[in-house]
C-alpha cells in the first residue's frame, strides 16, 4: 500500500477502479415504471454490484473515472433507454397498446439520469494532461492494430512441441482447432468492429492514471465492452494484451466488484 492525500487527508491506496463508459451507462439505466415493471440495460445486472462496492468503500476512494468517460456516457444515456424502452414493449404487444410511450420515455429518461448523477458521485474524476494522453493514445492504436494483424500460425510456433514425436502431428491438428474456435472469432471481431477513437482516448486516459501509481498497487478497468474486456470468460487475448502493455487488469464489473471486495476486506 502507498499513502494517497486527498482532500487534505491521508488514505491507505490499496487499489484503483477505472470506471469505463459501459458500466457507468449500464449501471445507470435502471427504472421501475407502473405498467412496464424493469427497464434495465442488458449489463446492470453486472455493473451494479461494483458500484454497491465502491459505495461502501468510499472512503477509500478507489473508484475513478475522466470527463470524457462521463461526457461520452451522458451523450449516449438517451439512446440507450429509447432502445431498452423498445425492446420492453416489442417483447410484450399488450405492453405497446397500454403505455404512452413519450411519457415512459420522459419518465425512464429522468430516473436513469439522476442515476447516472449519483453513480459520477462516487467516483473521482481525474483530470488528464492532453499531451500525455496523445502520446498514449498513438501506443493503444498501435496496440490493436498489432491484435488484428496477428496471425493464428504465429501462434502455433510458440506451442511446445509434444516429447513424443508420433504424437506431433496429433498435437499440431488440435492445437490448431483449439485456436481457430477461440482465437480466430476475437481477430475477426477486431476486424469487424474496430474500436474507435474514443475508445483509444478512454483507454490512453485509463493507461495514464495507472502509470501514476505504484506498480503494486493493483489497477482495476471495469468495462463490459469486448474490445477491452475478456471477449468471453476465459478468452483473454485483448485484456492480456492490455494487461502486459500497460499493467492494467481489465475485466467484467462483477468480477472486478469481488476481487475489490476482498482486498478491502484484509
Amino acid at each position: 500500500m502507498i499513502i494517497y492525500a486527498s482532500g487534505g487527508c491521508l488514505k491507505y491506496l490499496i487499489c484503483r477502479v477505472f470506471i469505463e463508459t459501459s458500466v457507468l451507462v449500464a449501471c445507470s439505466v435502471h427504472a421501475v415504471i407502473d405498467q412496464l415493471g424493469a427497464v434495465e440495460d442488458e449489463f446492470y445486472k453486472i455493473s451494479q454490484p461494483l458500484f454497491e462496492v465502491l459505495q461502501k468503500f468510499i472512503k477509500e476512494r478507489i473508484g475513478i473515472t475522466t470527463f470524457t468517460v462521463e461526457e461520452e456516457a451522458r451523450a449516449v444515456l438517451n439512446t440507450v433507454v429509447l432502445k431498452r424502452l423498445n425492446e420492453r414493449l416489442e417483447s410484450n404487444p399488450e405492453l405497446k397498446q397500454k403505455v404512452d410511450f413519450f411519457r415512459a420515455y420522459s419518465a425512464i429518461l429522468d430516473i436513469c439520469s439522476d442515476n447516472m448523477d449519483r453513480n459520477c458521485s462516487i467516483l473521482v474524476r481525474e483530470p488528464i494532461p492532453i499531451e500525455e494522453k496523445n502520446k498514449l493514445v498513438l501506443e493503444v492504436a498501435k496496440m490493436y492494430q498489432q491484435i488484428e494483424e496477428l496471425d493464428l500460425f504465429d501462434f502455433m510456433k510458440t506451442k511446445p512441441k509434444p516429447v513424443n514425436r508420433r504424437l506431433e502431428k496429433l498435437a499440431k491438428q488440435i492445437y490448431q482447432a483449439d485456436l481457430e474456435k477461440h482465437i480466430a472469432p476475437i481477430i475477426e471481431f477486431i476486424e469487424r468492429k474496430p474500436p474507435g477513437l474514443k475508445d483509444y482516448e478512454i483507454l490512453a486516459e485509463a493507461a495514464y492514471l495507472a502509470s501514476l501509481r505504484d506498480s503494486s498497487i493493483p489497477f482495476f478497468v471495469a468495462s463490459t465492452d469486448q474490445h477491452i474486456a475478456p471477449f468471453r470468460k476465459d478468452e483473454k487475448l485483448i485484456s492480456d494484451r492490455i494487461k502486459k502493455k500497460f499493467n492494467m487488469i481489465c475485466d467484467w464489473p462483477n468480477v472486478i466488484a469481488e476481487e475489490v471486495y476482498w482486498l478491502l476486506r484484509k
